[in-house]
């Protein structure tokens, strides 16, 4: 009888991930890793730094599937964002920055400055729940609080975003009022 290794099928082909398959997977979502780095963190620095976390485990985990790569890769960025925030050395605060250093912005960076001037936690209940598709228990486990404090913080992570909405759509239209008075002679 012929034993097969780990991870190979009778057919000879590995189906664990190799170096390789992780800088594809990388090279591939570089943009979108460190959005995600960056919504969690708020700040550009550490965005950097779950990243590169991220990149530097990736070889030591001999025991991922091919097909998960991406998701091990993204679990990782947000295990690292955890760690920042949250991390041992108590909820060391990172100065939140813009995502743009333009003064008129794109209504996606406009989007992405809302999210990361939430609470701490409600921005990662929101980026973890509402963006990336992880349940509530899965955000639980993650931030390690009850379900029922998942639920609350993305209840508040919503009302904030609706209500910095209005708000913004109140500036937007009295904005317009005003140049609409200067430039009628009103």
């Amino acid at each position: 009888m012929n034993r097969l290794k780990p991870g190979q099928e009778e057919h000879g082909t590995n189906r664990y991930a190799t170096g390789a398959d992780f800088c594809r997977a990388f090279q591939q979502d570089v943009k979108r890793l460190y959005l995600l780095g960056f919504l969690l963190t708020a700040n550009h620095r550490e965005a950097e730094r779950c990243m590169m976390i991220a990149l530097e485990k990736a070889p030591c985990n001999k025991y991922v599937f091919r097909e998960f790569v991406r998701s091990w890769i993204k679990r990782s960025v947000i295990n690292s964002a955890i760690q920042s925030v949250f991390g041992k050395s108590g909820m060391r605060e990172q100065a939140r920055e813009p995502w743009g250093k333009e003064r008129t912005e794109t209504p996606a960076g406009a989007a992405i400055n809302d999210i990361t001037q939430l609470a701490s936690l409600d921005r990662f209940v929101f980026v973890m729940s509402v963006l990336e598709g992880c349940s509530n228990k899965e955000c639980s486990l993650l931030l390690k609080c009850p379900v029922e404090t998942v639920a609350s913080a993305k209840l508040d992570a919503f009302t904030a975003l609706r209500f910095h909405q209005t708000v913004e759509r109140e500036r937007d239209h009295s904005e317009s009022n005003r140049i609409r008075a200067m430039t009628t002679g009103s």
